[in-house]
């Protein structure tokens, strides 16, 4: 039920949201970790963990960018960005360091003459806005006198800028309320021309996220749906602001800010059903990744390195069809994802018995199991794919194959054996994923393979 609401309402945010994690999960590492490395924050917005890996790399690039990290130059943005990343991921060491270093440059630019004076929105420089969206996150700056000074110079034009209220409204909506609600008020009497100037692509993707942000949080639903699809027009190879070149930075923010979007919306289905739903879509995207890949080197690089906690058995059966697929000559994809009164089946394959070998076995029919798991596959397991296959017997079924992603356990073999030498009719086999990356990696057709697991079981 919860994802026939998602599929009418919201379907096209989840799968623009998979679309950009999947590109962003697919970029090599450097490309993750950049200049500005806010690639990562997606992961941690949606309940992908932060690599050990990259953090690492990321600790040791946060200690280099430091004395660099001044305003007005690139390295403070960076700082903001890495800092940011590694809080979300429970993992920001030295914290009061830091704290100290972003506090002395709010205070060098608040003691400055722009400072003193007071400014307006469209004034404040958005190293400033890095900084304290970052010292929001990892330490209480509700308390810090000289912002809190600084909030009440502000000076509120009828000609704010939308993108600056949009960035900062959190902090300093809980500084000083009663002058943001007048903010909030000037944005809303604004909100026709925002639009027009959003469609009017006026603005980068990110900022219209920012947008898009402030909208949803204020609960202006007459203007939120349009932007969101504004949004998702804008997508380019599953990229914001891609214009040439690609833009982790923009991608990732963009679908942070469509997937708050989409909490606000759907809170009530999305606090039972959150990392079901994403992975549902993510999914969706990885099967159509595969059927745009015609290379079967790339379609298992994809299944190999896909980081789902649901739905990822069907992928694999997608990746293993097409590897058949490959092999006409000596298979038929009869059915997949086969539905009894009793059971439920993966694939059944016609043996076309192209070779010798293959007609030798005299089974009309290959009954095709996948296990999409890194664990080890079990004796209980194999007995249970035993008890299809038996099921089978009278439609010249007599081969079962369970194909793993993981390996079995030495319990799951002896078991296979057990099974296997108490019939002389049916006969299972199993094979492991470093074999399938083998067979490819090699050249060889799926029914190499097959052949190759068949005759292991038979020299036993």
């Amino acid at each position: 039920m919860a994802r026939d609401l998602i599929d009418q309402k919201l379907a096209g945010e989840f799968i623009a949201i998979a679309n950009a994690l999947k590109w962003i999960s697919l970029q090599r590492e450097e490309d993750l970790l950049g200049d500005d490395c806010v690639g990562t924050w997606v992961y941690l917005y949606i309940g992908k963990p932060l690599p050990k890996l990259i953090a690492e790399k990321l600790k040791v690039q946060l200690k280099k960018i430091l004395p660099n990290a001044i305003l007005g130059k690139p390295g403070l943005y960076t700082m903001t960005a890495i800092i940011r990343t590694l809080n979300r991921a429970n993992l920001f060491d030295e914290r009061v360091m830091y704290i100290g270093h972003l506090k002395n440059i709010l205070q060098g630019y608040f003691e400055s003459e722009a400072g003193l004076e007071g400014v307006s929105f469209n004034e404040i420089p958005l190293d400033i806005i890095w900084v304290l969206q970052t010292l929001e996150e990892i330490a209480d700056v509700s308390s810090y006198q000289p912002l809190i000074s600084f909030v009440e110079k502000l000076k509120i034009f009828k000609n704010i800028d939308p993108i600056r209220v949009s960035m900062l409204w959190t902090l300093f909506n809980e500084l000083s309320s009663s002058k943001m609600t007048k903010v909030k008020e000037i944005m809303i009497g604004l909100k026709g021309e925002i639009l027009s100037s959003v469609l009017a692509k006026e603005y980068s993707d990110w900022q219209v996220g920012y947008l898009l942000s402030f909208f949803a949080k204020n609960n202006i639903n007459d203007i939120t749906p349009s932007i969101s699809k504004y949004l998702l027009n804008r997508q380019r190879d599953c990229q914001w602001d891609e214009e040439g070149d690609e833009n982790i930075e923009s991608t990732s923010l963009v679908a942070i800010f469509i997937f708050s979007y989409v909490k606000e919306k759907m809170r009530p289905v999305l606090l039972k059903n959150q990392e079901l739903l994403v992975n549902v879509y993510i999914n969706q995207y990885l099967i159509n990744l595969l059927e745009s890949r015609d290379d079967i080197g790339e379609r298992w690089k994809i299944v190999k390195n896909a980081n789902l906690d649901h739905n990822k058995g069907k992928l694999f059966e997608e990746f293993i069809c097409f590897y058949a697929s490959q092999d006409n000559e000596h298979f038929k994809v009869v059915e997949s994802r086969i539905r009894t009164q009793t059971e439920e089946l993966d694939i059944l394959f016609e043996n076309l018995e192209a070779n010798s070998f293959f007609k030798q076995l005299q089974s009309r029919f290959i009954l095709v199991e996948c296990k999409n798991t890194k664990k080890k596959i079990e004796a209980k397991e194999i007995r249970n794919f035993w008890t299809k296959l038996q099921s089978r017997k009278r439609l010249l079924c007599k081969i079962g194959i369970l194909i793993s992603m993981g390996k079995f356990s030495k319990d799951s073999k002896i078991e296979m054996f057990r099974l296997n030498a108490s019939s002389g009719e049916i006969l299972i086999c199993g094979i492991e994923g470093s074999e399938i990356e083998e067979a490819i990696s090699v050249g060889n057709t799926i029914s190499k393979l097959f052949e190759k697991a068949i005759l292991n079981v038979l020299k036993q």
